[in-house]
């Protein structure tokens, strides 16, 4: 189940697919073409297609290949870039220490925000209703937010409120940073603290070296 969640795909009836010199290789579902994209560290994108069951992988020598359109193909792609990072939405539900341990084993961690256009960015990635875990925490010392893996300050802030109460709301045992929409009609999320025992989605991140000859471009 996890290795599907590592990816999102483009439907359509046009699909790229990467270039055609690219090796072909049988499968029995998407799952399995997934999950070969994911054994490799340097596999960006795969492509899948459901009437032949092939799956083609693309790896960092042709990851900014120039790709072609073929009818019937998926291209299912890799979390979402943004400058030096690539971000996950996990959707299963898990304490935010368990969902640390899960980015860890796939060599991220939980994502962490920067700026405001990142923090907008991040927004973007989800339309869960409530709780979305990111890398934040005060369990070291209560009252101080600071990023996870590896340790560091926070220089930027998004509290928001909830049921008018502004957050941090300081109770001893939320100490784990989420996004959350007190009203589901809410326009955008905001920074709360909640219980770490609470279970959430997540967003994982990788910092990687982004760049024309690394990365597909990104629509």
């Amino acid at each position: 189940m996890y290795p599907k969640l590592c990816v999102w795909s483009e439907n359509g009836t046009n699909h790229r697919q990467i270039e055609t010199s690219s090796s072909i290789i049988k499968v029995r579902s998407e799952l399995e073409c997934v999950s070969l994209c994911t054994r490799h560290d340097d596999c960006c994108f795969a492509n899948y297609r459901d009437s032949t069951k092939e799956c083609s992988v693309g790896t960092s020598n042709r990851c900014h290949a120039s790709s072609v359109y073929a009818y019937g193909w998926q291209l299912l792609r890799r979390g979402r870039i943004y400058q030096n990072k690539v971000f996950y939405h996990i959707g299963d539900t898990k304490k935010w220490s368990d969902a640390q341990d899960f980015c860890d084993s796939f060599r991220m961690r939980l994502a962490t925000v920067s700026s405001s256009n990142e923090n907008e960015f991040l927004k973007s990635l989800t339309n869960y209703p409530n709780g979305i875990w990111l890398g934040g925490s005060d369990s070291l010392s209560e009252g101080t937010w600071r990023w996870n893996k590896p340790t560091r300050d926070m220089t930027f802030y998004d509290w928001g409120r909830v049921l008018l109460v502004v957050q941090p709301d300081g109770w001893i045992v939320s100490n784990c940073l989420s996004y959350f929409k007190c009203d589901p009609f809410a326009k955008s999320y905001e920074w709360v603290d909640e219980p770490c025992s609470v279970s959430n989605p997540f967003l994982c991140e990788r910092v990687v070296r982004v760049d024309k000859d690394t990365w597909p471009i990104e629509d």
